[in-house]
């Protein structure tokens, strides 16, 4: 019997059954489907022809969509993305209503995260916070500007240290300045600046010590070292940057600036060993590996290094100055007028004058840029520190 086709329905005259179309579904919707973002609403309508005129049946033949995503009957795939971003493949039958089935050829999804939140830049300061110990959350968020993922993103932990959440993968360049010594008569030694790029990952937590300057108790007297500012990661540890604080003024004498180089400074002929390969100097400001060493500090409230929390040293008496957040090294001396002034914290400490010396400098810490594309200046840091971040 021939082929009969007939627009009237599965059946015609005299109850005969009546074949629509001779072929099976031809498919238009090929390769890759649009592309979405975990997290947002999803549509795309798949097409196949059949020459019935028919619309076709669409079911999966192989393959998952994405999580939070379905095919309907009629070839829609909708919903909210959900899970982890990545690419899904899969393949889909369209069945003609004579159950003739055509499988599409490969066809993909895939899923990006959109990231945390927007961001283009942020300045990460102290808060209007002086002295040995560091903000609470309240002027962080004021010091970066109150931005609106403040709230959630920006933390911290209980020794002042800020914790930022990165808002989505990618390159960032970070710029880390130390903060100055303290003074109260003289120029007191400043921090380094140390810029670099680096790949940084959704989700991950970057740690920030940003230094505040030391201080200075009295007119003519010694002042503490300036704090040392530093970037790390949570995961890890790795340091990223780290930038050396000023060393204080002496009751006569100017303060020695921070380095860019990785071991502290000594160059006021100081009494004391400077720090050197990431260590403490002893005495004077804290490095990344170990505190600051006895000698111009109290000893129950010596300068800390930032895995201890980052604390600045007590001056050795109420009249001389205590070191900056940050490590830097409180001044020796019984009085105003002996002992000498604070080392600067940094990735090595700088180095201070031990008590039995009179009206010496502190000397500025040693620095650290582990990124791409360095800039590295000494001399820069005036105040407290600061540490700049920008999505590239």
């Amino acid at each position: 019997m021939p082929f009969k086709s007939s627009g009237r329905g599965a059946y015609g005259p005299q109850g005969q059954k009546v074949i629509k179309g001779p072929l099976a579904p031809v498919w238009v919707t090929s390769g890759a489907l649009s592309n979405g973002n975990v997290g947002q609403a999803y549509s795309v309508q798949l097409s196949a022809t059949d020459d019935s005129g028919d619309a076709p049946t669409y079911t999966i033949a192989s393959g998952s969509l994405p999580s939070g995503l379905s095919l309907s009957s009629s070839g829609l795939i909708s919903g909210t993305i959900g899970g982890s971003a990545g690419t899904f493949t899969f393949t889909v039958n369209a069945t003609d209503v004579n159950g003739r089935a055509t499988t599409s050829s490969s066809l993909s999804i895939t899923t990006t995260s959109p990231g945390l939140y927007a961001f283009t830049s942020a300045t990460f300061t102290t808060g209007g916070k002086t002295g040995p110990d560091g903000p609470d959350i309240s002027q962080a968020r004021n010091g970066v500007g109150n931005p609106s993922w403040a709230s959630t993103y920006l933390n911290m932990t209980t020794n002042g240290i800020q914790r930022w959440t990165v808002p989505a993968s990618g390159n960032y360049r970070i710029r880390a300045i130390g903060a100055a010594g303290g003074t109260s008569t003289g120029t007191p030694g400043r921090g380094t600046s140390m810029q670099g790029d680096f790949s940084l990952t959704s989700g991950e937590i970057i740690n920030i010590l940003v230094a505040q300057t030391g201080t200075a108790r009295n007119s003519g007297c010694n002042a503490g070292g300036g704090g040392g500012t530093y970037v790390w990661r949570d995961s890890n540890n790795n340091i990223l940057v780290i930038a050396g604080g000023g060393g204080g003024t002496g009751n006569s004498t100017n303060g020695v600036d921070a380095t860019t180089s990785q071991n502290g400074r000594n160059d006021t002929g100081a009494n004391s060993t400077p720090g050197s390969g990431g260590n403490g100097a002893s005495p004077g400001g804290a490095g990344w590996f170990t505190n600051g060493g006895t000698g111009l500090d109290n000893s129950n409230n010596g300068n800390r290094r930032p895995l201890e929390g980052g604390r600045g040293g007590n001056g050795n008496t109420g009249s001389v100055g205590d070191g900056g957040f940050g490590g830097g090294a409180g001044a020796s001396g019984q009085s105003c007028g002996n002992g000498g002034a604070g080392g600067g914290g940094g990735y090595s400490g700088g180095s201070g004058p031990s008590i039995d010396t009179t009206g010496v400098a502190g000397n500025g810490g040693g620095s650290i840029n582990n990124g791409a594309n360095q800039s590295n200046s000494a001399g820069v840091g005036y105040d407290s520190g600061s540490v700049e971040i920008t999505k590239l």
